[in-house]
């Protein structure tokens, strides 16, 4: 399980992407996107990593790049991970 805490805060994405995992085996990834202001967040099952996983076994969302959007991550990468 992910909790907001755990994530950091909206600067550090606007410098990088973010990788993470949750147990049992869900992996995530959060990147911003400069064009539109957006965090995009994805999710894909292990073993593999993001750039290796075939792109149709992850799924993404778009949400505001601010507190809330991140509040907002966290749920959907729990629901996911459920």
């Amino acid at each position: 399980m992910v909790k907001r805490e755990d994530l950091y805060g909206i600067a550090y994405y606007k410098k990088a992407v973010y990788y993470g995992s949750t147990k049992p085996d869900l992996r995530f990834r959060i990147a911003w996107n400069k064009k539109d202001d957006t965090l995009e967040a994805a999710v894909w099952k292990e073993p593999y990593c993001y750039d290796v996983t075939p792109e149709e076994e992850i799924e993404r969302k778009v949400f505001s790049a601010n507190d809330e959007g991140l509040c907002q991550i966290t749920d959907w990468i729990n629901e996911k991970a459920n």
